[in-house]
């Protein structure tokens, strides 16, 4: 009898014990690739580049604290979720080639095409205490065809390698009605590689909030200098806001059409190569007179205030090595104005000898400066 007492007790203490441990909580999963979840993004984007055409579908607020490379055709929906790097030293390489160098110099002959689409809150962001040294941009489309819709991107970091958005090596990518905010906005450069990079805004801000400390790369878009290189840009009922610097930046061959737009920066766009198009917009300098900015290869390696800081609307440097004509076309419903220079300022000149290069066609553009209209360098003889 005592035996069966005890057994009986026992098992009662043990049912006991085991309702008193706490249920181990079942992990959010973060993402699903084609239905199937997955409790990081990371996980979901590995799985989702062996299956072409997968659909991520975020589920809640995600993390990824290590590189992410996404090399395969995918579509990212976020559903108004935020996506937090918590090491600003992570990248999320779009294209996913690593070592571009073994290319040998030549673009991938197709390029996966990923898209993005956010939604309301959809934001992709540091973490206000992001381990990390440096900062590398949020997202860099490498080789690849990418294609954000309504996201907003802020990368905290200010360091010479900060920007919300990297397009670089031969990519094409679109941004349409995204908000943008970094010491640098948008970033487009070449290192490796031939071919022709695009770059298409519409609509959405692009806003630099950079130090004096940064001031070369703190423009709205920078498109700077590396090995040469030709860039599509396209920027549609848009406004690109700089602090310190350009709002836009122009130095490899940029073919470049701005429309229903609004630039505003110290100066408002800095042109060093390429064509330059602007149609029923407004390009504003608000920045302090600069007697004296760097020219030519100066800008290479002067990272200071007067890199693109004169203060004029528009601001050409034609001293290039290219040597060609720098055609600038503005329609009558544009203005283009300078709080403290000139509306129009050219300086440097074919090889520094002050022969101007500039083929300005503005009859009826409103173009205006507090020192004057339109500065440019003398025509060759």
């Amino acid at each position: 009898m005592k035996k069966k007492y005890f057994a009986s007790s026992m098992a009662g203490m043990v049912a006991l014990a085991i309702m008193a441990v706490p249920a181990m909580a079942k992990p959010v999963p973060m993402a699903s690739v084609n239905g199937v979840e997955f409790n990081t993004l990371t996980e979901a984007i590995q799985v989702a580049n062996q299956y072409p055409g997968s659909t991520i579908e975020l589920l809640s607020d995600a993390t990824y604290d290590s590189t992410m490379l996404t090399f395969a055709d995918v579509t990212i929906n976020m559903n108004g979720y935020t996506i937090t790097r918590t090491n600003s030293e992570a990248r999320w390489l779009v294209g996913g080639i690593e070592e571009p160098e073994d290319l040998g110099g030549e673009a991938p002959e197709t390029l996966p095409v990923i898209v993005i689409n956010g939604g309301d809150g959809s934001t992709i962001t540091d973490a206000d205490d992001a381990e990390g040294e440096i900062s590398t941009p949020l997202i860099t489309a490498q080789y690849a065809d990418i294609t954000i819709n309504n996201v907003t991107m802020v990368n905290t970091m200010i360091d010479d390698d900060a920007s919300a958005f990297c397009l670089r090596d031969a990519a094409s990518a679109t941004l349409n009605d995204c908000d943008l905010s970094c010491c640098c906005g948008i970033k487009v450069y070449r290192e490796y590689g031939t071919g022709t990079s695009s770059l298409t805004i519409n609509g959405g801000t692009i806003t630099s909030e950079c130090t004096e400390d940064a001031v070369w790369k703190g423009s709205a878009v920078l498109a700077e200098i590396g090995i040469n290189y030709d860039v599509n840009i396209e920027i549609n009922d848009a406004v690109l806001t700089s602090t310190n610097t350009a709002a836009l930046v122009l130095s490899p061959e940029c073919h470049t059409t701005i429309k229903d737009s609004t630039l505003s920066g110290a100066t408002g766009i800095y042109y060093k190569a390429g064509e330059l198009n602007i149609e029923n917009s407004v390009i504003e300098g608000t920045g302090e007179y600069v007697e004296s900015p760097a020219t030519g290869k100066e800008v290479n390696t002067t990272i200071s205030e007067e890199v693109c800081f004169d203060g004029s609307g528009i601001l050409v440097d034609s001293d290039n090595k290219f040597g060609e004509t720098l055609p600038i076309t503005i329609s009558d419903d544009s203005t283009v104005s300078s709080a403290n220079g000139y509306g129009i300022r050219e300086i440097g000149g074919v090889d520094g000898t002050g022969v101007s290069l500039v083929d300005l066609q503005a009859d009826g553009a409103e173009i205006s400066g507090a020192l004057g209209d339109i500065a440019l360098l003398e025509a060759a003889e």
